[in-house]
């Protein structure tokens, strides 16, 4: 399958060259076609041809064209001034372990969190940024754990947002003895 296709989009593909190679062969028979009758018959299979073609072209294009649209309303990464000013108040050393545990930290949501497609990643940094700042260890500390606790942070940040989506906790029957 070619690079950034859908198995869809490769299937329309696949079909718009084969309804092409059958719209050339049944025009090739047309123009040699010399009864009345056939080249009729002929012409009207020509035309339902080429329609399903322009139909199979056409969807490929809407496709493509959605497929651009979804990639355009992506959130890329935070702009560089946001990085750059938050990273303004740290060591360069805190930097680079900011820059190390921000992209694993992005690898394991990507792994583990498929279906969590909307992971901020200034809030990434932010979380970072303030852990470099109040945190002696932060530059002793192994990325395995910053990345614990950012994501500690941002399953408490979650949490928070939306506590009528935690479960209820239901009562203890009392005794009444």
């Amino acid at each position: 399958m070619s690079a950034g296709l859908t198995r869809d989009e490769e299937i329309l593909a696949r079909l718009a060259e084969r309804d092409l190679a059958a719209v050339e062969r049944t025009h090739d028979k047309l123009m040699a076609a010399e009864d009345a009758a056939e080249i009729a018959e002929l012409g009207r299979t020509y035309t339902r041809m080429a329609r399903s073609l322009r139909q199979t072209l056409a969807l490929k294009a809407k496709l493509a064209r959605e497929r651009e649209d979804a990639a355009a309303k992506r959130p890329g990464p935070p702009g560089p001034e946001l990085v750059r000013e938050g990273l303004r108040t740290v060591s360069p050393d805190q930097r680079a372990q900011i820059e190390r545990a921000r992209d694993a930290v992005m690898l394991r949501f990507d792994v583990e969190r498929p279906d969590w497609d909307e992971l901020d990643e200034a809030m990434v940094y932010d979380i970072l940024i303030t852990l470099a700042e109040e945190d002696e260890d932060f530059l002793e500390a192994p990325v395995g754990t910053l990345v614990a606790r950012v994501i500690e942070l941002i399953a408490s940040l979650e949490d928070d947002a939306e506590p009528g989506d935690r479960p209820c906790e239901e009562p203890v029957p009392q005794d009444s003895a």
